[in-house]
């Protein structure tokens, strides 16, 4: 068996003894050079794992700085800014007047802002259920948003002028806030925001069946207050800083509507704000802005605005939706056909 396998190996070429030296060394050569590319290979193959490995564990470390319903929310709107014949707008004015205008638009936004407009705009029953005082109190009506103040406890301890209009605030609150059109807070809510209100300003609410509700008289206090965000807070903030100054404060109160996330952006970034008006929660990535900043905001919850969706008084053709309906509607239909196609 040796001797036939070696027949097989024998060369009728008279040089091929001759030549064989060179051509283990030729092989040698190539086994060192495919060597070495392994080599090579694999240290490239573990140097892009690692990148990769770190970019993934950057990518998750990322992630878990962002609340995940954000994360749903922020694919939901990408679907909804980016769905056809969509206007887009922080200004809830510039949205009513756009639907107000056009028998076949619809949208949606802060109730208060629909009833400016009663007279040009029709509001929609959603699942059977129309937006109202009793509606959104027992929970009936799913379309309702938080109403928010943010401050620090350094701007209220050093600007005692920022403090005394956030106390006449949530003093006054509940006794205002439907006449702008939103919705008051229940005992708890509202409790729980003045109690972080002491909080910030040093008084002990350990007992808080038997602490008393600090009221700072306007007149006392004098300098600038700057509060600005949502546009949708922004009916409540005005009302609120004319009745302050009507109370006897003698300073400035500036309130600007820019939307919620330029408030925060302002309050964190630039910080030329007291205080951030907000119709959603502050998202973590703005407290770590904030706190970059070293700015530790301070939440106060001072009502609660249902979104109302709305045609033109002019459309003929659409009293109701559903909630599958309206997410077409504001995702993926083009025209009205295109809805329950």
């Amino acid at each position: 068996m040796a001797t036939r396998q070696a027949s097989i190996f024998q060369a009728k070429d008279p040089d091929f003894h001759d030549n064989l030296p060179r051509r283990h060394r030729a092989a040698k050569g190539w086994q060192v050079i495919l060597q070495a590319s392994t080599v090579i290979g694999i240290i490239v193959l573990a140097a892009l794992l690692l990148n990769i490995i770190d970019g993934a564990f950057g990518y998750v470390a990322t992630q878990n700085s962002i609340e995940p319903e954000d994360l749903v929310m922020g694919v939901q709107e990408e679907l909804m800014l980016t769905a056809p014949n969509t206007l887009s707008s922080e200004d809830d004015v510039e949205l009513a007047e756009g639907i107000a205008s056009s028998p076949y638009a619809i949208g949606y936004f802060g109730y208060a802002y629909y009833l400016d407009r009663a007279d040009d705009l029709r509001p929609l029953t959603v699942d059977g259920v129309a937006p109202t005082a009793g509606t959104v109190d027992s929970g009936e009506y799913g379309l309702v948003r938080p109403l928010f103040l943010y401050s620090t406890v350094e701007i209220m301890q050093e600007k005692p002028e920022v403090a005394a209009y956030l106390n006449f605030y949530l003093d006054r609150v509940n006794q205002e806030i439907e006449g702008v059109g939103y919705f008051s807070l229940g005992d708890e809510a509202l409790n729980a925001s003045m109690l972080t209100w002491m909080n910030a300003m040093g008084i002990e609410t350990a007992d808080a069946e038997t602490v008393s509700w600090p009221v700072i008289s306007p007149w006392s206090v004098s300098g600038e207050v700057i509060a600005a965000g949502s546009s949708t807070v922004y009916p409540l903030s005005a009302r609120m800083a004319d009745l302050f100054q009507s109370a006897g404060y003698l300073g400035e109160v500036e309130i600007e509507s820019i939307g919620s996330t330029a408030g925060f952006r302002r309050f964190c970034v630039a910080e030329d704000s007291d205080i951030a008006n907000a119709s959603r929660p502050i998202k973590r990535a703005e407290v770590d802005l904030c706190n970059d900043a070293d700015r530790e905001p301070v939440e106060f919850r001072v009502g609660t605005d249902a979104l109302a969706i709305v045609v033109s008084q002019v459309n003929d053709f659409l009293t109701e939706v559903t909630t599958e309906q309206s997410r077409q509607i504001f995702t993926t239909a083009e025209i009205w056909s295109d809805v329950d196609a």
